[in-house]
C-alpha cells in the first residue's frame, strides 16, 4: 500500500488540505443521507408485518447507517463478548423495535449532513457503493467458496457485503475538507492501482483506503472493517496477511470497480471478473455466471430504492424536522444507558402516531388541486417548521411573493383554459425550481408564495438564480405556445433568530412584488435584509 506519509516535499496547500481531513475525522459525524432508502424503511414500517430480514436488506444498502447500526450494537451499551461484524446480529441484538425510531431519525436527519456530497455525485457514489457491496458478497457465496470450503458462505458473504459498501467512506471526508479539490480528486480517483494512490497524495496528502481506514476507527466499527477499509487496494496477498482470509478475494473484487456509477454494464464489470480469474482461475463460464449473478441482484436491490415520483417538498420538509429531533434523543439515550433502550418502544409509538397524522392532514385539503402547491395555510404551517428547523442547521432563508403579469388579459384574450394553464406551468416550475430546498403555495389567482433555505454564503446566488428561472414561463395552450412573465418579491431572511417575524416578511415581499411590476414586469424585486428598504436588483426579462 502506498505511504501518504512520503518524505517529499508537500505543499502548503496539500498540507492545509490534509490537516482538513484531520479536522473532519476528529468531529466525524456521517449521517445517511440517501432519501430513497430512508423512503423504504418508512414504507416496511407502514407494512406491520415486515421482517427483520426485510429491514436489514434495506439498511445494508445505506452506508453511514449500516455504520451507525453496527457501531451501537458494538457499543459499551451492549458490549458483546466478540465484535459483531454482520447486520443481521445487530439488529437482533438491538431490537427491531427499538431500531425503527433511530434508523427514521438518522435517515432523515442525514438530509442536513454537513459531509453530503455534491448533489451530482450522490447518486453515481452510492450506486457504486451498492454494486462493491453485491459484488464482494456474490464473489464469496461463489467463486471465494472454493478457497476455504469449511467458511460459512453466508455469513462471510454478509461480512464482505458490508465491508464493500464501506470501503469507500472517506470520499464525504475529502470532499468537505476542500470542494475546490472535489474535481480533480475525481478525475484520478478510478486510475490504476499503481499510481492512484500517490497522485491521490499529491492533491489531499493521504489516500482515500487510509483515511477510509481511519473513518472506521473513528465511528468505532470492529477491527475488520477498519483493515478491509484501509487494504482493499493493496491485493489479496496483503488482505490475507492483515488475517482477513475469508473476505480477501471478495475485497479485492469489488476495488476493481469503479468509485462512481452512472450505470451498469458489461465494460464496468469486465475489471472484475479479470481480476477473480487472476486471483482464482476460476474458469469462463464460473465468471460469465458470477457476472451474471452480480448485475442481476445488483439492479434487484436498485429498484428496491426507487424514489416516488409523488414525495410532496412538505412531506420530506417534515420528516426532516422530526427525524433531526428524534435522532438527537435516541442516540444520547442508547449510548448512555443498555437499560434506556426500552423507553425506544414508546417514542416509536410516538412517531408511527406523528407520521399518520401527517397522513391525515395530507389528505385532507393542504395542497391546490389545479397547481400542486400549498394552501395559505398549510404554507404558513410549513413555514412555522421551515424557519425553526434553518436556524438549527445554521441554514439561510428567503421568502417571497410571485405574480403572473397580465393574468386578467391571458383569460380575456385566450380563455380560462389557457389561464389555467398558466397557473399549472407556474405552479411545475415553482416545484421543480425549489425541488428539495424549500415549499411553495398558491394563495390567489395567481399569486403564489415560496420559501427555500442555501447556505448562508451562497443566498444571493440561489435568490438571482430563482428570478432568472422563474421571470418567464413558457405556456404550451393547444398548437400555440404563449411566453408569458412574472413579478416577484423576495425577501433575504439570512439565518433566521428565534423573533424572526415570517408574517412581516412575506408582507414585504408583497411590497417588493409590487415595486418589480411598477419597473417593468418580468422581473424580480431582491430586499437587502427582512427590514430594509428595497431596491429592484434582479432583471430576467
Amino acid at each position: 500500500m502506498p505511504n501518504s506519509n512520503s518524505k517529499r516535499t508537500v505543499p502548503p496547500f496539500v498540507a492545509n488540505r490534509r490537516l482538513a481531513i484531520d479536522r473532519t475525522l476528529s468531529g466525524l459525524k456521517l449521517l445517511p443521507s440517501n432519501a430513497a432508502v430512508a423512503m423504504k424503511v418508512l414504507e416496511l414500517k407502514r407494512r406491520n408485518d415486515a421482517g427483520a430480514a426485510e429491514f436489514a436488506t434495506v439498511i445494508a444498502a445505506d452506508p453511514a447507517l449500516s455504520t451507525k447500526v453496527l457501531a451501537l450494537a458494538n457499543s459499551a451499551a451492549f458490549a458483546p463478548v466478540t465484535p459483531v461484524t454482520r447486520l443481521s446480529r445487530a439488529i437482533a441484538q438491538i431490537g427491531l423495535g427499538n431500531l425503527l425510531p433511530l434508523v427514521f431519525g438518522l435517515s432523515f436527519a442525514g438530509i442536513f449532513n454537513k459531509l453530503s456530497l455534491p448533489a451530482e455525485d450522490q447518486g453515481l457514489l452510492w450506486r457504486a457503493c451498492l454494486l462493491k457491496a453485491v459484488a464482494a458478497r456474490e464473489c464469496v457465496r461463489g467463486i471465494g467458496g472454493r478457497l476455504d470450503s469449511s467458511e460459512d458462505r453466508e455469513a462471510v458473504g454478509e461480512e464482505a457485503f458490508l465491508a464493500a459498501l464501506i470501503q469507500d467512506l472517506a470520499l464525504p471526508v475529502f470532499c468537505a475538507a476542500d470542494r475546490s479539490a472535489w474535481p480533480e480528486f475525481l478525475a484520478v480517483l478510478d486510475g490504476a492501482d499503481a499510481d492512484r494512490a500517490d497522485r491521490e497524495c499529491r492533491i489531499y496528502g493521504t489516500d482515500h483506503a487510509t483515511v477510509s481506514g481511519q473513518c472506521a476507527a473513528v465511528l468505532k466499527l470492529p477491527g475488520l472493517f477498519a483493515r478491509t477499509c484501509q487494504l482493499h487496494h493493496s491485493g489479496v496477498e496483503a488482505l490475507t496477511t492483515a488475517g482477513i482470509t475469508a473476505l480477501a478475494m471478495g475485497i479485492d473484487a469489488a476495488s476493481s470497480l469503479p468509485h462512481r456509477l452512472p450505470s451498469l454494464s458489461a465494460r464496468v464489470l469486465q475489471p472484475l471478473a479479470t481480476r477473480v480469474h487472476k486471483t482464482t482461475s476460476a474458469s469462463a463460464a464460473e465468471l460469465a455466471e458470477l457476472v451474471k449473478r452480480i448485475a442481476e441482484e445488483f439492479n434487484r436491490l436498485g429498484s428496491l430504492f426507487a424514489e416516488p415520483e409523488d414525495q410532496s417538498a412538505s412531506f420530506k420538509q417534515f420528516l426532516q424536522n422530526l427525524g433531526a429531533e428524534v435522532a438527537d434523543c435516541l442516540q444520547a439515550s442508547i449510548l448512555s444507558s443498555a437499560a434506556e433502550i426500552n423507553g425506544l418502544r414508546e417514542r416509536e409509538r410516538q412517531l408511527g402516531q406523528a407520521v399518520a397524522a401527517l397522513e391525515d392532514q395530507a389528505q385532507r385539503a393542504e395542497f391546490d388541486p389545479l397547481t400542486n402547491a400549498l394552501t395559505r395555510a398549510a404554507f404558513l404551517a410549513r413555514l412555522g417548521k421551515l424557519l425553526p428547523l434553518a436556524r438549527r442547521h445554521g441554514a439561510a432563508c428567503a421568502i417571497g411573493y410571485l405574480d403572473m403579469d397580465d393574468f386578467k388579459r391571458i383569460n380575456d384574450t385566450h380563455g380560462h383554459a389557457a389561464g389555467d394553464a398558466a397557473l399549472v406551468e407556474a405552479g411545475k416550475l415553482l416545484l421543480e425550481t425549489l425541488h428539495n430546498s424549500g415549499i411553495v403555495g398558491r394563495i390567489g389567482g395567481d399569486e403564489f408564495v415560496f420559501a427555500f433555505v442555501a447556505r448562508p454564503e451562497a443566498l444571493d446566488q440561489a435568490m438571482t438564480n430563482f428570478v432568472n428561472r422563474m421571470a418567464k414561463v413558457a405556456v404550451a395552450h393547444g398548437p400555440d405556445r404563449l411566453d408569458l412573465t412574472t413579478s416577484i418579491g423576495i425577501v433575504p431572511l439570512g439565518v433566521p433568530e428565534a423573533q424572526t417575524d415570517a408574517l412581516a416578511a412575506l408582507r414585504q415581499a408583497d411590497q417588493l412584488m409590487y415595486e418589480a411590476k411598477r419597473a417593468g414586469k418580468g422581473r424580480g424585486a431582491i430586499g437587502r435584509a427582512a427590514a430594509a428598504p428595497s431596491t429592484i436588483t434582479t432583471s430576467a426579462a
